[in-house]
């Protein structure tokens, strides 16, 4: 019940972030965010020393989602003047028209990621099913490098003319998928000692099944970026034509292989479903933008130079 009251200031501090992306006001974007897990964090620590049970670590989740919720509303109501509720019947058709295909993409998209875990779950031990999450924890990692970017991305395209808007993208893209890829190569290394010195040696039977969800994890990357590329042109609805191709090869390939070969035929399903969403989701931008494949994938010199420059102009600043 609490978590259900809750549900208020979650929806109130996410539209609260995407009005501050809206503005350019990426610090206080990330601030809610540092807020909360700042908080929530020092509560934590607090529990080590008073005992943990649900009922505490309910309370945690509902203070700090209140608080973030609140806090994002009051700042916002201070930088765009006063907030009150007003009826647009124009306005209201328009998020319906845009935010419905949206709504689907994202609830897709969170099938997409969870759906294989579900079936895991249904077919194996439950043993197998945490060996199988955390194997997924892990392999996630790549995607993160465009999660930082994609709500900047949008911010961006959407004010932009579509050339410019094109060379953006495509140059994020391209550095993005780079970092995913070294991100990838050096999980190939580490991933091992990762999971022994943060869940334990008997969770290294994880490893066969992270290593085969790395591919799809690097592929996942052009689904976020060119998503948020498209929804800025207000094309949200190629979103859900990957995102269908990607859950029904989920779920096909878990109920055929998680039988034969346990969680690293789930691994295969879900590499093999995201670089598929990936392919419809290029073939999507190409078509909108006329871009060539090679211009999504291989970093330039001129990609390294701008990037260098950029980086250095951010530690000088940073510096002075």
């Amino acid at each position: 019940l609490l978590i259900a009251a809750l549900a208020p200031c979650v929806l109130a501090k996410l539209y609260a972030e995407y009005v501050f992306v809206g503005l350019g006001c990426f610090f206080w974007h990330n601030a809610l965010n540092v807020v909360e897990l700042g908080l929530k964090l020092l509560l934590l620590c607090g529990l080590l020393i008073v005992g943990i049970d649900l009922g505490r670590m309910v309370a945690v989740v509902f203070i700090t989602g209140m608080v973030s919720g609140v806090l994002g509303w009051i700042v916002l109501r201070r930088r765009v003047g006063s907030l009150h509720l007003a009826w647009d019947q124009a306005m209201f058709t328009r998020f319906l028209d845009y935010g419905l295909p949206s709504y689907g993409t994202v609830l897709i998209g969170y099938l997409n990621l969870r759906l294989d875990q579900f079936l895991v779950g249904l077919v194996l031990s439950m043993e197998q099913l945490g060996l199988y999450i955390v194997a997924v924890l892990v392999a996630e990692l790549p995607m993160k490098v465009a999660n930082a970017i994609t709500k900047v991305l949008f911010a961006h395209v959407s004010g932009m003319d579509a050339g410019s808007a094109t060379e953006l993208t495509n140059r994020t893209t391209r550095v993005v998928f780079t970092l995913a890829l070294i991100t990838a190569t050096t999980l190939l290394v580490i991933a091992p000692f990762i999971l022994v010195w943060t869940f334990g040696p008997i969770y290294l039977g994880a490893i066969s099944a992270l290593w085969l969800m790395l591919p799809g994890a690097v592929m996942f990357n052009f689904v976020q970026l060119l998503y948020s590329d498209l929804a800025a042109r207000g094309r949200p609805r190629i979103g859900i034509q990957a995102g269908l191709t990607s859950l029904l090869v989920t779920l096909l390939g878990n109920l055929l292989l998680t039988p034969l070969w346990g969680i690293e035929g789930a691994a295969i399903s879900s590499s093999v479903a995201y670089s598929l969403s990936a392919m419809v989701m290029i073939c999507g931008y190409r078509q909108a933008t006329g871009c060539r494949l090679r211009d999504l994938a291989w970093i330039t010199a001129a990609d390294l130079t701008l990037l260098r420059a950029s980086i250095s102009k951010r530690w000088k600043s940073y510096r002075s």
